[in-house]
């Protein structure tokens, strides 16, 4: 024992000495904070790995450390996050997967089997109401489908086949989206002859809205409005709707990912709780439709929302909209129906739920090519952006996960 004592009191010795405390300390600290929860996630696509890809983040600030990247768990459809977790669905074997996210990775705590319930992702609409329960709306066929969900208890409460008009003959349901407002629930759609392809078959020149009671989910009445259709993308992927208050925003974008409707032009509505319509005063046209297009409503609070508005010359084919950066981000004043570009590098214009709002803060990744994004911090109250870390990959997702 004594020799070893004796090898430590050189110069040497001692200096490691005084550094053992501190290196017990930070050991310490590694083994508490292993697993523990980030305070945000970012899901990418890595195409070096070819392969989805979680990156748990402690900050978003320029010089934070970027913490490894782990795959994805191939578990299906990230359909819904609650606190800490991912919820996972699986249209092959209908199980619904709820993953932890950790500093480490993605860990699986539970599973819900849901055979017996219908779930294709472009057909579908997703709400969450509250912390805990999600509603999954689906169709199939004329059948329209609506399952609550316990997310903290992993049971289904409640699956209920909803009212409603059915199709005209020759067309489709198309472009579910929905929102819930206090207990109302907005469903939005149009009509479509074929499936996906707008660009092939433009959707009817009209908007539908079901209005339900929630949670009663009973039909209270039927909204046509003939100003937009085509509710604003697939809002399982991408929202497209906001609230403020008593009163709900919703973006049309007639033709999906081309804008070229015969009749239609882009619009974004608004409608209250309690009416019997949609307000005839109220028409914010952001774009012309012709040589602009947009998608997307990201609510980013104060009644303000970011958009990914796309200038229609920079498209030379539908692969465009899906392979490269033709857009860029640009904030929505729904109230006072203005629009205000951000001084930012094009982004493509999918939906996906890739901006986040958190706080103060509003986060906006944007691709830099060589696979690699930057993560820029927008400030709505100042209009100050503030670059922030790069990662790897394309951003798909962003989720905050403490309130911190």
């Amino acid at each position: 024992m004594n020799r070893y004592i004796i090898g430590l009191t050189g110069r040497s010795g001692w200096l490691l000495l005084l550094l053992i405390p501190s290196l017990l300390l930070t050991i310490s600290c590694q083994q508490q904070h292993e697993g523990a929860t980030p305070g945000f996630g970012v899901i990418v696509y890595d195409s070096l790995q070819d392969a989805d890809r979680f990156i748990p983040v402690t900050d978003f600030g320029e010089k934070t450390a970027v913490l490894p990247a782990t795959d994805m768990p191939g578990a299906g459809t990230v359909i819904a996050t609650a606190g800490p977790y991912y919820f996972m669905m699986s249209q092959a074997t209908g199980i619904l997967s709820r993953y932890k996210a950790t500093t480490t990775g993605l860990e699986k705590d539970a599973e819900l089997v849901m055979k017996d319930i219908y779930f294709e992702p472009y057909d579908s609409w997703i709400v969450q109401a509250g912390a805990d329960t999600l509603l999954l709306g689906c169709i199939q066929g004329d059948t329209l489908a609506c399952t609550l969900i316990d997310l903290q208890a992993m049971k289904v409460l409640q699956h209920s086949i909803l009212a409603h008009p059915k199709a005209p003959a020759g067309v489709n349901f198309a472009a579910w989206s929905a929102h819930l407002a206090g207990n109302t629930l907005f469903v939005f759609n149009t009509f479509q002859k074929g499936f996906m392809r707008e660009h092939v078959f433009p959707p009817d020149g009209a908007m539908q809205t079901l209005v339900y009671s929630y949670p009663q989910l009973e039909l209270q009445r039927v909204i046509t409005d003939r100003r937009t259709t085509w509710p604003g993308g697939y809002q399982i992927w991408a929202p497209n709707s906001v609230s403020l208050q008593d009163t709900v925003y919703v973006l049309g974008q007639p033709g999906g990912r081309t804008a070229v409707h015969p009749t239609t032009m882009p619009a974004i509505l608004r409608l209250k709780t309690g009416a019997a319509s949609f307000d005839t005063t109220y028409t914010f046209r952001p774009v012309n439709g012709r040589s602009e297009e947009l998608y997307t409503l990201y609510d980013i609070g104060d009644g303000k929302a970011i958009t990914k508005v796309v200038p229609t010359h920079r498209i030379t084919g539908f692969d465009d909209y899906l392979m490269a950066p033709t857009g860029y981000y640009e904030v929505l004043d729904l109230r006072n129906a203005t629009r205000t570009r951000l001084k930012l590098d094009p982004v493509f214009p999918d939906f996906r739920k890739n901006v986040l709002a958190a706080g103060e803060v509003v986060y906006l990744p944007v691709y830099l090519g060589n696979n690699t994004s930057r993560i820029w911090c927008y400030y709505p109250s100042t209009g100050k952006l503030v670059p922030g870390i790069i990662v790897p990959g394309r951003v798909l997702l962003m989720n905050r996960f403490s309130a911190e």
